[in-house]
């Protein structure tokens, strides 16, 4: 009896080693020494990404949102003046936002480290909150004023095509919240019934 006990543990142990071998050489491996040597620079990076799936960032241009202005000012069919105009606006949008920014940043830092002092003053935190208030509305006033100068360089037929446009990336971008959060749920509901 402990004869066959003894070969079957063997056997098994063998299986095993082959299934792993097999596994090891397999490309979609995420064992073979390629994907280690990627999943031990990503583990460097601090990126939580696994080296079987190809994960890819996303071009710098699509980042900054360039590639969706040249694609949308070919599907408006701006021209070459509409197109100078939308850039120029473009670049003082962007600075305008990236300043504010920075100038709310530096607002929450300051109600921040007010509310965090040992004796907090009334005072202060009004102050800040003010500050925080006069961006939010500088904010507002910015996007107020681009529209309207986007109002100005486009054509009502163009700015119909713009809504749309709009409106398509808006639906895509819910649908793909939703799959997202559909996703979530499943994996939290298999993990808690799982305990």
């Amino acid at each position: 009896m402990k004869k066959i006990l003894f070969a079957s543990i063997i056997l098994l142990s063998c299986a095993i080693g082959f299934f792993l071998g097999a596994l090891y050489n397999s490309p979609n491996c995420s064992l073979n020494s390629e994907n280690k040597a990627q999943f031990q620079q990503q583990q460097v990076k601090g990126k939580e990404n696994f080296p079987d799936k190809n994960f890819k960032k996303f071009p710098p241009h699509k980042k900054k949102g360039k590639f969706f202005s040249q694609e949308l000012d070919s599907l408006l069919q701006l021209s070459s003046e509409q197109r100078l105009a939308m850039n120029g606006l473009r670049k003082e949008q962007d600075s305008a936002f990236s300043q504010i920014k920075k100038d709310t940043r530096n607002a929450e830092k300051e109600l921040r480290q007010v509310l965090d002092a040992d004796i907090i003053d009334s005072v202060l935190i009004q102050n800040a909150k003010i500050k925080i208030l006069e961006m939010q509305e500088k904010a507002l006033n910015q996007r107020i004023s681009g529209k309207m100068a986007l109002s100005k360089i486009l054509t009502s037929e163009q700015k119909l095509k713009m809504k749309e446009i709009h409106k398509n990336r808006f639906e895509k971008h819910k649908k793909r919240l939703e799959e997202k959060n559909k996703t979530e749920n499943t994996q939290t509901s298999e993990v808690n019934s799982q305990k």
